[in-house]
């Protein structure tokens, strides 16, 4: 259901097979709630409505060639990237607004 809802970006890779699973993060009034979630594969962060700060981190392997990378990501924009080289973690911003996060991963052999 969720693949009519949003369709694979113009960037997914013809070769992937179709998203294994999908999240839908929804938040109202939250204050600088962060949390961590456990992703694996190929995933891509699509921000539906509102606002979100992603943070990603460097696994051990990763290291010395990959840097922190943290950015707030706007409705329309959305955020690919490898679990295997980076863990995500994510931030509510405080205000009144509703945000809606779409996530999927695409388990990758």
């Amino acid at each position: 259901a969720s693949r009519l809802l949003l369709p694979k970006p113009y960037f997914y890779p013809t070769n992937f097979q179709p998203p294994y699973t999908s999240w839908v993060l929804l938040s109202q009034n939250y204050e600088n709630y962060h949390n961590d979630l456990e992703l694996y594969g190929f995933v891509i962060i699509t921000q539906i409505k509102g606002n979100l700060k992603v943070s990603l981190n460097a696994v051990h392997k990763c290291e010395k060639s990959c840097m922190n990378l943290s950015v707030k990501l706007f409705e329309g924009e959305s955020l690919a990237f490898f679990s295997g080289l980076w863990t995500l973690s994510y931030e509510y911003l405080s205000n009144d607004n509703y945000s809606i996060t779409f996530i999927t991963e695409t388990h990758i052999n």
